[in-house]
């Protein structure tokens, strides 16, 4: 329906998900630790005909991720994280995010680069993703804790 449209909560017959995620570490492979992640979903809506769901009737229904988290090296350590996903009806996406760390005193220094690709795509509630963006945090540790 138009965006101007509201949605409308309603139950369709059944729906059978039927999948698999897989998941490997390995860690300090060239003082690196790696996971790698992969998931596969089938996806059969009954009583769904003609409806098009915000939720339920769009599951994402292929990842592929890994993730490098390199320790810290003069107290600078970073974590990359890329990712392919596909959601039904949908055309696949790809995925990039950065976090850099760097621990000063109680303090660690945090800057995350997120959706370095621009992805396009609609998360979990519809709504579109966040484009590239820069955040800056800051965790505190109290002494003796």
């Amino acid at each position: 329906s138009a965006p101007s449209v509201p949605w409308h909560t309603m139950n369709i017959e059944s729906a059978r998900y039927r999948g698999v995620e897989v998941t490997a570490q390995a860690f300090d492979v060239g003082g690196i630790d790696w996971t790698v992640r992969g998931s596969g979903l089938a996806f059969t809506p009954r009583g769904a005909t003609g409806y098009a769901g915000k939720y339920a009737l769009r599951p994402v229904t292929r990842t592929l991720s890994a993730t490098a988290l390199m320790p810290s090296a003069l107290g600078v350590d970073a974590a990359i994280d890329v990712m392919t996903a596909r959601r039904t009806g949908e055309t696949s996406y790809s995925r990039l995010d950065v976090r850099l760390g760097y621990r000063w005193h109680a303090a660690r220094l945090t800057l995350d680069l997120r959706n370095l690709t621009d992805a396009d795509y609609l998360d979990a509630s519809g709504k579109p993703v966040m484009g590239r963006g820069m955040y800056a945090g800051v965790e505190w540790t109290p002494a003796g804790s």
